[in-house]
């Protein structure tokens, strides 16, 4: 799968005309779905990976290798590490499905990406 590289950058930079990237969040993981969240790992969340950026990613080639053939949309959740610029599998491929409920046991990270989809509790 193809995946680009992203980059973060502050929005006090952007308004003042610096077009600078970050090279650092720290000890946050921003989540991009239909809703956006910042989770800070150092809380109590060991599931968590600090600086890092979780987005889900469609690809054909890995849906037809990962999903049932009847699913209509079977996203895969993948997390850019902003400090070495690869990417990885954030999530198990099964936590998203639409016909049936997401496999136990849910770490935080499943909690953010389906806590709005009343379908998945």
């Amino acid at each position: 799968m193809s995946h680009s590289h992203l980059a973060v950058y502050r929005l006090a930079d952007l308004i003042s005309g610096r077009v600078v990237p970050m090279t650092s969040i720290g000890e946050h993981a921003i989540f991009f779905e239909e809703r956006g969240i910042c989770v800070s790992a150092n809380n109590g969340f060991p599931s968590i990976l600090g600086n890092t950026i979780i987005c889900k990613h469609r690809s054909t080639s890995q849906m037809e290798k990962t999903c049932d053939v009847r699913q209509h949309f079977c996203p895969r959740f993948d997390q850019f590490d902003i400090d070495s610029g690869t990417w990885s599998t954030a999530l198990d491929i099964d936590i998203l499905h639409k016909d049936r409920t997401p496999a136990s046991p849910y770490t935080f990270s499943h909690h953010i990406l389906t806590c709005c989809y009343r379908s998945y509790w």
